[in-house]
This record gives C-alpha cells, structure tokens and sequence, in this order.
C-alpha cells in the first residue's frame, strides 16, 4: 500500500532534537535520504554560513512538522528522500501543502533530484530557488545557499519593534510573542519567556502594525495570536491552543481569515 503524505497540527516535542541553541540562528531543513550527500551538503551549508543550524531527516513528515513550528531560512529537499512507486512522491505532496499555505508561500526552496524530471515544476509551479541534478555540483550549490541565507535577515532583525511604558522602551521580538490580549484598558503580550508585558491604552492595531509579521492575525476582538505558537484549532469549540498551555478563544467573526491562515485553503 502506498503512503500518502497528510499534514497535521503536531505538538513539538525534545524528541526533535531542537534546542534553544538554534533561536537566534538561521535553521536549514535538509530532507535527504543518501547519508553521504548528507554530509556534503551539510559542509557546504557551514561554509556559507558557519552559524546556521541545520537539521537533517531523511522523513518528509519530520520536515514538514518542524518547518510548521519553527522558522526555517532554507529547505533542501531530494526529491529519492520521497519515492512511493513512479507516480507518487511524499516530497512534491508535501512542497505543494506547503505552497498552498500563505505563511509558506515564499519559504526558499532548494531541490536535488537524478534527473531534470522535476525542473519546470521546481521553478514554474512549486516557486524553488534553486534545482540540482545528480552529481550535485557542490561549488555551486554553497553559493546558491549563502545567497538565500545572506538575503535574509536574522531572528534579531526581523520583527523587532519596541513598547514604551511610563516612559521606559521595551525591545520586544515578534518571534517570540505568543499572543495578545486587550483588557482592563490596556495590552496584554504574552511572550515565550513566560514574561506578561502591559501597556496601558493601547489598540491591538498597534502591535500588527509595529510588528510587521505575516503569523500574527486577529482572532477575535482585541486578541490577537502567533500562529507559530498554535498547537490545535477547535473550530467546533471555538478554541485556539497554545504551545504555553493557554486557550485562547476565537470569534467567530475571525474564523474565515483564521482558517484561511492556519490550513493555507480559501474558505467559500
């Protein structure tokens, strides 16, 4: 019986073998099943970053289950790493889920494959940056990596915008913002450190706009989650679960653009 590659909302565990060694880091995913082109392409990765974290699996479903609760900078991707028979491959299903979902839309993209089987689907359809045939040319391929790693910015960079209270600034990282809630007259943002911070008289606009991050949407009046920190979904209850331990509740007025966000698929 052939495997079908299904998606589905994990709960991070230490069994990934994800430490916080790696916040701060650009992470790279690489999904590949030859353990000596492993090595190689983990060399390769260091030499063009020699900060990066990089994460190797020979499992399509691993990959996709980190790169769905941890921010990735780079996906490499053997399309061997996915064979089920000739007309099925876990790799291209799992590249398409992820390309249905807008919060990986532009995630970059690298596949190595035998042949040129895949390369006008690589770059016409799955949106890839970069497309490998074996012998992989390992020269150019480092360049392509430290291209798309240089481009982006670091977790330090991106998202980091600041709150003032009785005129004392707070540095706050997008990233590490779990979710928001307004009352009492004043914010609430819960953060992964397990720190509460308040700022009085505040509207929720106010944290997306000085955020600026594509995973933190309304999900009901004057509360607002980061998707990245989402474990499960009830729509039927109404309910968003946070990696925390907090339930969070959900409006329904929000429910179509919270589906849209959190499964990638146009709600009619």
């Amino acid at each position: 019986m052939q495997e079908t590659f299904r998606p589905v909302a994990y709960k991070m565990t230490k069994r990934i073998g994800i430490s916080k060694m790696c916040i701060g880091n650009k992470m790279v995913v690489a999904l590949i099943k030859d353990s000596e082109l492993a090595v190689k392409i983990k060399e390769s990765i260091r030499a063009a970053d020699e900060n990066a974290y990089i994460l190797i699996t020979d499992s399509p479903d691993m990959a996709y289950k980190v790169i769905s609760h941890k921010k990735v900078a780079l996906l490499i991707a053997d399309m061997e790493a996915g064979e089920q028979g000739k007309e099925r491959n876990l790799v291209s299903q799992m590249i398409i889920q992820l390309r249905k979902n807008r919060l990986f839309l532009f995630l970059p993209v690298i596949l190595l494959a035998k042949s040129d089987e895949y390369r006008i689907q690589a770059y016409c359809e799955w949106n890839c940056m970069g497309y490998y045939s074996k012998p992989v040319c390992m020269e150019d391929f480092s360049k392509k990596a430290g291209h798309i790693l240089q481009a982006q910015l670091s977790d330090e960079q991106e998202n980091m915008f600041v709150i003032r209270r009785h005129n004392v600034r707070y540095p706050v990282k997008g990233g590490e913002l779990i979710y928001v809630r307004y009352f009492e007259r004043a914010l609430h943002l819960y953060m992964s450190s397990g720190d509460v911070f308040v700022v009085d008289q505040r509207p929720v606009q106010m944290i997306l706009d000085l955020a600026q991050a594509r995973s933190i949407v309304k999900c009901g009046r004057g509360t607002l989650v980061n998707l990245i920190y989402v474990t499960e979904i009830d729509f039927g209850k109404k309910e968003i679960r946070l990696r925390n331990g907090d339930v969070v509740k959900l409006g329904e007025a929000y429910e179509k653009e919270l589906k849209e966000a959190w499964l990638g698929i146009d709600i009619m």
